[in-house]
């Protein structure tokens, strides 16, 4: 029984960092569509809601950012 709960724990743990993983792709994709349009204060915006849910800044979004900025 403990090994089942585990299991689905883990399961549960898994499934939400690719949730996360996936908005984030969401979001920096939404960022360089702004900044595309050269909407660089959404564009920022975008990074920050990307670095909030990866709790990191990569070098992607630090680039991007550097840009807009």
């Amino acid at each position: 029984m403990l090994r089942i709960c585990f299991i689905l724990l883990a399961f549960t743990i898994s499934q939400s960092l690719y949730a996360q993983e996936a908005l984030a792709k969401l979001r920096y994709q939404e960022a360089e569509e702004a900044f595309n349009a050269g909407n660089f204060s959404l564009t920022l915006k975008k990074l920050d809601d990307v670095v909030g849910i990866l709790k990191d800044e990569n070098p992607r979004t630090l680039y991007l950012r550097i840009q807009a900025q």
